[in-house]
């Protein structure tokens, strides 16, 4: 699993944990885009050796959320979301 975005902090904003359970033929290297995200996101995630190296979310349409919480090896971070072009 890449993505797990089923969960909501205790404030609503949606919560985007990556790489929760990356399979072990994929964890020397990689990237991923355009997965998508509860809260109409789309994001993208590149890793080595199976700790993330970069990502971003973006909102995928027009009536995506405005924030969310990126989880990352149990660090979270609060993201504001610029809305779809």
């Amino acid at each position: 699993m890449l993505v797990h975005s089923h969960e909501r902090t205790a404030d609503g904003q949606v919560l985007v944990r990556l790489l929760p359970a990356l399979p072990s033929a994929w964890a020397p290297a990689g990237s991923v885009s355009g997965l998508r995200a509860r809260g109409g996101l789309e994001v993208s995630v590149s890793w080595q050796d199976g700790a993330v190296t970069d990502w971003s979310v973006e909102a995928a349409t027009p009536g995506a959320v405005g924030s969310a919480v990126v989880v990352v090896d149990g660090q979270e971070t609060p993201i504001e979301v610029a809305p779809a072009s």
